[in-house]
């Protein structure tokens, strides 16, 4: 899963790709048909300006991993999986490179892994029909928005910093 815009683990909804910055809200038990973009509780998610460096994209996942109340609603990187309840995620993957290097003997080999991932900034909605016995979620959603996605920025000299940063890893 490391392109999924979302993914969900025990009684909660993440997004799980490399390289993105996410925001999840609640809307609670209100029909998927009736998420409007335009709605001033919304406005936060919408507007929401994705930092182009570095460091001002590690200042908004933490932001985001604490939580922001704007309008009465609170925005996070993870909500909590509730059957019958509607959402609203919106997913920024950020353009770059992710690369692995990998000793193949007397040569080395560089693996992006970002390759063939055509990157997106989306909002989309969602509803939790249902969890499974295996703890798989059942859910429809809707496609409200898309755009290019920003690039980030990264120091020449970053190394392995958190999930925003150009990595490379040796694999011996």
């Amino acid at each position: 899963m490391p392109h999924a815009d979302l993914g969900a683990a025990r009684e909660w909804f993440y997004n799980p790709g490399y390289g993105t910055q996410t925001i999840l809200v609640d809307l609670g038990d209100v029909p998927l048909t009736t998420v409007d973009l335009k709605a001033s509780d919304l406005q936060y998610i919408v507007e929401f300006a994705p930092a182009l460096t570095l460091d001002g994209a590690n200042k908004q996942r933490v932001e985001l991993e604490e939580g922001v109340v704007r309008n009465g609603r609170e925005f996070f990187h993870a909500v909590k999986a509730v059957p019958g309840h509607t959402y609203v995620l919106r997913s920024v993957a950020y353009r770059g490179e992710i690369v692995t290097v990998v000793n193949a003997g007397d040569k080395k080999i560089r693996i992006d892994r970002l390759k063939d991932d055509a990157r997106s900034d989306i909002i989309v909605s969602f509803r939790l029909l249902e969890r499974d016995a295996r703890g798989d979620a059942r859910i429809l959603w809707r496609l409200l928005q898309t755009k290019e996605s920003p690039k980030l920025e990264f120091p020449e000299n970053e190394v392995m910093a958190n999930q925003f940063t150009r990595t490379v890893t040796q694999i011996n």
